[in-house]
C-alpha cells in the first residue's frame, strides 16, 4: 500500500485554488516558511518536499477546505480501524 502524499507544489496549488495566496517574503523563505492569506487572515506553513496525508488532512480541517479524495479515503480507513 502506498501512503498518499502531496508534492509541496501540489499543496500550495490546493490553497491557492482555495483562495489563498502566497504573501512570504524573503525573511520567511530564507527560514523554509511559505506564508499564505486570505480574508485577511495569514497562517505559516513550513516548507516540505511532500506532505503526507495526516497532514494534508489536518491543514485542510483547519482551513475548512476539502482534502484530496485519496487523502481522505485513506484517512477514513484508518479511522475505522482505529475505532474497532
Amino acid at each position: 500500500m502506498t501512503i498518499p502524499y502531496l508534492k509541496s507544489s501540489e499543496l500550495i496549488e490546493l490553497l491557492q485554488s482555495n483562495g489563498y495566496e502566497i504573501v512570504s517574503d524573503e525573511f520567511w523563505e530564507k527560514h523554509n516558511r511559505i506564508i499564505f492569506k486570505k480574508d485577511g487572515e495569514t497562517f505559516p506553513l513550513q516548507y516540505e518536499q511532500v506532505y503526507y496525508y495526516p497532514f494534508v488532512i489536518k491543514i485542510c480541517s483547519m482551513l475548512g477546505i476539502d482534502p484530496p479524495e485519496e487523502c481522505k479515503k485513506c484517512h477514513e480507513q484508518w479511522l475505522s480501524q482505529k475505532n474497532k
